[in-house]
């Protein structure tokens, strides 16, 4: 299996992953759960707005191939 899967990654004030959306399915399901997973344990510097963390949304693509 392999293919591109696009999420968008909802980053909360502290910088945590508060909520992931696949925008763009590989079209395989373990492939989509594979990039939910390894982003969920992520830590983002977060966005700021008037000197203060806000929260944000950033889309991430992911490749998964062959060799």
């Amino acid at each position: 299996e392999q293919g591109w899967v696009v999420l968008l990654v909802h980053v909360s004030p502290e910088g945590l992953v508060s909520g992931i959306d696949v925008m763009r399915s590989s079209g395989h399901a373990a492939l989509d759960r594979a990039a939910r997973e390894a982003v969920a344990t992520w830590h983002f510097l977060p966005s700021v707005k008037d000197g203060q963390p806000v929260p944000s949304d950033v889309p991430l693509r992911f490749l998964f191939a062959l060799d």
